[in-house]
């Protein structure tokens, strides 16, 4: 009896509707096809599903709980030297990677879903601060060091010009500011009964903030820093805009649970900026600084992959999710490096963000 119900109402419905727009009449006619699919099969799919191929129109907003560790290619450092002279053979050099903490950090996110083919808009704005310290020491004084690589100015100790320098102990700080915004509109597309794709395009701008602090200092031997302080800063930012565009697949197992995939590219041209600075003792006259302002085209990748759940009410009307998965960025030429005198290194390694992110939205 409940199929012959549905059937007629698919059936009659342009005949005795009051005069709904095309658009929302198909929607209910692809909702009865839906239905009157599924009981005839048998089939057990939730309605859940049903209801997530054409999502009503409506303003959505969202949250997201980050938790990410940060991984930079320009932050190994040596620590270490068998020779107290750069030159003298065998020569064993031992390299650390600076250490960045995890840190916690949000997005959080507004749009629109239209009524017309499942084409929606959503603005999104991310945050995360990640720090990192990291210190060492050498403590056989009988050969080896922590190399400065070269003469530094204002340096007193006991050595010639143009000699080597070595310190006992040295320590780095790293800090990132990530500021990034994205306005993108997408697209749904059902692929099936269980899949659903999407596609989407845009604009997006980031803001980076970075700094790289590096001391050293100790030592009593000739060529040693001894009681003084040698401090590298390297300080940079930068800001781009460019355009995005990815791809995103929903596949659905049932009860409201699915597995999620996303993958999205996007290219930047904007401005950086650096100012490096190496002095003794925090003299402002023992010190060298350089600046270096330009332009530049840096890509980016951003994937994720994880577990959802949505639930709908009030006939489909109304849509919560929770999206739970790794996430990863990549983000070419965009590390900073340490920067030592008489030495003016420019060079640029990648930034990496990888962790888990928790989202929740809904839709209302």
């Amino acid at each position: 009896m409940k199929k012959l119900q549905l059937l007629f109402s698919l059936l009659a419905l342009p005949l005795f509707s009051d005069g709904p727009s095309n658009t929302d009449l198909q929607r209910e006619i692809d909702q009865l096809k839906l239905s009157v699919e599924r009981l005839s099969s048998g089939s057990q799919v939730p309605t859940e599903m049903e209801a997530g191929h054409n999502d009503s129109c409506g303003f959505m907003v969202s949250a997201d709980l980050l938790y990410w560790q940060t991984q930079s290619d320009l932050l190994t450092y040596p620590t270490a030297f068998s020779q107290t002279s750069l030159s003298s053979l065998p020569q064993d050099i031992r390299l650390r990677d600076t250490n960045i903490d995890w840190a916690w950090g949000f997005r959080v996110g507004a749009g629109y879903q239209f009524a017309y083919d499942n084409w929606r808009l959503d603005a999104e704005y991310t945050y995360l601060r990640p720090r990192g310290n990291q210190s060492t020491s050498y403590d056989t004084e009988a050969n080896g060091g922590l190399p400065i690589t070269a003469t530094s100015p204002g340096i007193s100790a006991n050595f010639s010009t143009g000699a080597e320098l070595f310190g006992k102990t040295a320590s780095v700080a790293y800090h990132l500011d990530y500021d990034y915004v994205s306005l993108l509109l997408s697209k749904n597309y059902c692929v099936s009964r269980s899949v659903d794709v999407s596609m989407q395009w845009g604009l997006a701008a980031n803001w980076f903030d970075q700094s790289v602090v590096a001391q050293y200092t100790g030592g009593t031997e000739e060529n040693y820093l001894n009681t003084q302080v040698l401090t590298t800063k390297n300080f940079s930012d930068s800001w781009g805009i460019g355009p995005r565009a990815g791809l995103g697949a929903l596949w659905h197992l049932g009860a409201g649970f699915g597995l999620f995939g996303d993958f999205a590219g996007e290219i930047m041209v904007g401005k950086v900026r650096g100012t490096s600075i190496q002095e003794v003792d925090g003299s402002s006259e023992n010190y060298v600084k350089y600046h270096f302002d330009g332009y530049r085209y840096r890509p980016q990748l951003f994937m994720q992959l994880g577990l959802s759940y949505d639930a709908f009410f009030n006939g489909a009307s109304q849509h919560f999710g929770l999206r739970a998965g790794w996430e990863t960025q990549v983000w070419f030429n965009e590390g900073t490096n340490i920067v030592t005198y008489p030495q003016i290194v420019q060079d640029f390694g990648n930034l990496q963000f990888s962790g888990f992110t928790l989202k929740a939205f809904f839709k209302f």
